[in-house]
């Protein structure tokens, strides 16, 4: 059996770096290849190095892949906070102020017409001396 085959190529690093849009985490993600091949090209067909390079090249787009779906799940969870949030301004929130300004409205309605109701009292008062 093949050595070539069963062996690792090469070692990666991973790293990644997170950044903020509209305070949702996405993250970077940063795939380095620090060492030279490690298989050697006595007895190794060409097909190989190929085919090494479109791993290389498919890792590459699967770590791209990763970060456009954790940022969009990131994203999608941030969405559900806020429409739950404007759920509750919607329909908890603003019904329960608007019912405190149309009290308040109404009370001091009141309180005017008392008001000119208890001036009207004393002008009669006055003119009936």
């Amino acid at each position: 059996f093949d050595r070539t085959l069963v062996e690792p190529l090469s070692k990666m690093e991973v790293d990644i770096k997170w950044r903020s849009i509209v305070n949702v985490p996405i993250p970077i993600i940063e795939v380095t290849y620090p060492g030279p091949l490690l298989y050697g090209f006595l007895g190794v067909s060409v097909e190989l190095d190929s085919a090494y390079k479109r791993l290389l090249d498919s890792l590459d787009k699967l770590v791209r892949l990763m970060e456009l779906e954790v940022s969009v799940i990131n994203l999608g969870i941030a969405l559900e906070s806020t429409r739950r949030r404007v759920n509750a301004l919607e329909y908890e929130l603003i019904p329960q102020i608007e019912s405190a300004i149309r009290s308040i409205s109404i009370k001091l309605e009141e309180l005017q017409l008392e008001t000119i109701t208890r001036l009207m009292r004393i002008k009669d008062i006055i003119r009936g001396r």
